[in-house]
């Protein structure tokens, strides 16, 4: 017994990551059958939830046909997506569950990059883990990871950019390579793609890498600069002209430039915009609040905030600021990190209080994630159990607060459910349990076989350039094998008929 007990503690802890990602997998995706797989409105209607865009996006995530219409905003959306759905369709034959599993998947690999990007910075394991559990569990997350949209996607992908980058940095890289613009290429191009206002966050990103490797050489910086300004315009108009050829509807993002700013700006500022932005985008996110519904549309709600929820939301802040008054000084090694998240945040504020301010929640995602991380920093010094211990607490009032938030904001929709069988949470779980299990096996074999041909040893900048690639190959094969056969399953039909 003794034995069985330590072979199962150090399977354990090799495989504490996998674990992590397998736990929070069966979660979402245990949601996303309750939220989307059983539930009809969210796929034919709009705006029912925090003016989420769930019918467009899941059409675009399933059609080829018809017109494509936020081409600005998204411009390769519709094939990042469709490729993806289509690889999971090979094993799940419903478009529906492939979808969520897409969306559980995008969910997962973002509250783990924030697990990894806090590692990676501080070498604390604990409060990688807890600031990691707080983002999992955040309301934001809870809603975005469970509905098909593009805001959770749009995190994965600014993640996977602030991870490369921070990797890069650490590792003193002394000149970047080639292969290393062309990384930096593809994963703007994959997050320009998910939402176009990321391409500000791109180039906040390259600039302040090429500050930290060329130094105070400014030449060096300006040619570098250059070369991927020109790389990605070249790759952008490239990929959006092929996604023309499987989209024939969808306009080429370059054509929609000059959209008039009043279509999405407003600059009448005042304190009450200040005031719902800083709710939304600072409390909100982490506790909801409270939520009303106008219209058959469920919002955030500026009163009655829930006096329990703002203790729990300040309290979590308090312990930050607490926490780096405290060991300020040990965090100097990752200043300029935190230099970084503080001016993207303040960025984003300002940004939020110019744009459409009554939907400025759907940005929270992109704020969300640099307040972990900056909070993971401050925290990542902290030495003192009693303030994880508080944390733990936190997150555990989180889970049980935003979760009886997500079951009032499925109820109003309880009566669009197309089987009495939804009603039983033990087929969503079963579903999630069994598909979790799966995914852990297929996981394990993929490792070994990664460490056989030893795959794990190589650096990441070429475990980066050899998936980035692998990837968009996929995705102009996946443009070709569709412009190829586009049309013959209508022919199929006809002929049954």
């Amino acid at each position: 017994m003794k034995n069985l007990l330590n072979q199962l503690n150090n399977f354990c802890c090799n495989n504490r990551n996998i674990l992590f990602y397998l736990f929070f997998f069966v979660f979402y995706l245990m949601l996303g059958f309750i939220f989307t797989g059983f539930n009809n409105s969210y796929i034919h209607h709009l705006n029912l939830t925090l003016y989420s865009d769930t019918a467009r996006v899941y059409h675009e995530m399933v059609t080829t046909v018809g017109p494509h219409h936020e081409e600005f905003s998204h411009p390769f959306f519709a094939l990042i997506s469709q490729s993806c759905v289509a690889l999971i369709k090979l094993f799940i034959p419903s478009t529906r569950f492939s979808i969520i599993i897409f969306i559980s998947l995008c969910s997962v690999s973002s509250i783990f990059l924030i697990k990894k990007c806090i590692e990676k910075l501080t070498d604390n394991i604990s409060s990688a883990l807890i600031i990691s559990l707080i983002y999992g569990f955040s309301f934001s997350t809870l809603v975005y990871g469970t509905m098909p949209e593009t805001y959770l996607l749009s995190s994965l992908t600014n993640l996977l950019c602030i991870y490369y980058i921070i990797h890069l940095i650490k590792s003193d890289v002394k000149e970047l390579t080639i292969k290393n613009i062309i990384v930096l290429v593809g994963l703007g191009l994959l997050n320009f793609g998910i939402l176009y206002s990321n391409i500000l966050l791109d180039i906040i990103y390259i600039v302040f890498l090429l500050i930290n490797v060329y130094s105070k050489n400014i030449k060096q910086i300006l040619v570098t600069l250059l070369k991927v300004i020109i790389l990605f315009a070249v790759s952008g108009i490239f990929l959006s002209l092929f996604q023309k050829l499987m989209f024939p509807e969808h306009d080429m993002f370059f054509w929609h430039l000059a959209v008039p700013a009043e279509h999405y700006f407003n600059f009448n500022l005042d304190f009450n915009k200040l005031l719902w932005v800083i709710k939304c985008n600072y409390f909100n996110c982490l506790y909801c609040f409270n939520i009303q519904t106008l219209k058959g549309n469920t919002v955030l709600a500026l009163e009655h905030a829930g006096l329990f929820k703002l203790i729990s939301a300040l309290l979590f802040y308090g312990l930050i600021v607490f926490n780096y008054i405290k060991n300020h000084k040990n965090i100097t090694d990752n200043l300029k990190f935190a230099y970084l998240f503080i001016f993207i945040l303040g960025f984003n504020l300002l940004s939020n209080l110019v744009f459409n301010v009554s939907e400025c929640f759907l940005f929270s995602q992109t704020t969300l994630i640099f307040i972990m991380l900056l909070c993971g920093i401050i925290l990542g010094n902290a030495k003192d159990n009693i303030l994880k211990w508080i944390c733990y607490l936190l997150i555990l009032t989180e889970l049980i607060q935003n979760t009886r938030v997500f079951k009032n904001i499925i109820y109003p929709h309880i009566s669009s459910l197309n089987t009495q069988a939804a009603f039983n949470v033990l087929i969503p779980v079963f579903y999630s349990i069994i598909t979790g299990l799966s995914f852990f096996i297929l996981i394990l074999i993929f490792k070994n076989l990664l460490i056989n041909k030893n795959i794990l040893n190589e650096t990441l900048e070429n475990k980066f350039f050899i998936t980035l690639s692998l990837f968009f190959g996929y995705m102009i094969l996946f443009i070709i094998f569709n412009v190829m056969f586009q049309g013959y399953e209508d022919c199929f039909i006809y002929a049954r008929t």
